[in-house]
């Protein structure tokens, strides 16, 4: 079942590459891909068009762990559900969505240092640091397992590092 809907979500990707390469052309030089679209295309519009679904249908679930982790720590799960819970409830989450979007709007033209810090912080552990370390919890105490985990994590903190440099370098010029 893992192998499956893991290939499934790299087809989905292929092909949506493929499609958003169809949609742009090749602007390999261009930052940001949707600085490139060509402003008439009947593909560029439909791209428009999923990527908005898209973000429709994807933003609750982003959203859901940081709104159930504060609602946690301001809520005591055995309380009954009332009316003034519920807009309160309502107000935090509306809060929540207007912090994204001011984020949003302040971190626009620093988009891809951004999202190379955020990836970096997050992305990094998930995919190289965390399954390691896994890996030597699961098969004991051998010291090439304990070598790979430690070059993962060595790995991670490198492209953190690297990142903020960016970050910085940027930010100061």
């Amino acid at each position: 079942m893992v192998c499956c809907v893991v290939s499934a979500i790299c087809i989905f990707y292929i092909i949506f590459a493929e499609f958003c390469n169809l949609a742009y052309g090749d602007f390999t030089y261009i930052v940001l891909i949707t600085d490139a679209l060509p402003p008439t295309s009947y593909v560029t519009y439909s791209l428009k068009i999923l990527y908005t679904i898209n973000l429709f249908c994807s933003y609750p679930l982003m959203m859901s762990p940081a709104i159930n982790l504060i609602e946690s720590y301001i809520f005591k799960a055995e309380t009954k559900p009332t009316t003034g819970r519920f807009w309160a409830q309502n107000a935090i989450r509306t809060g929540l969505v207007v912090v994204t979007i001011t984020l949003a709007l302040l971190v626009y033209n620093y988009i891809t240092l951004f999202i190379g810090l955020i990836s970096a912080a997050t992305c990094s552990p998930l995919a190289f640091t965390l399954p390691s370390l896994f890996h030597y919890k699961l098969k004991g105490g051998n010291k090439a397992h304990l070598a790979i985990a430690i070059c993962t994590t060595l790995l991670t903190i490198y492209m953190i590092i690297i990142s903020i440099i960016d970050l910085v370098t940027e930010l100061t010029k």
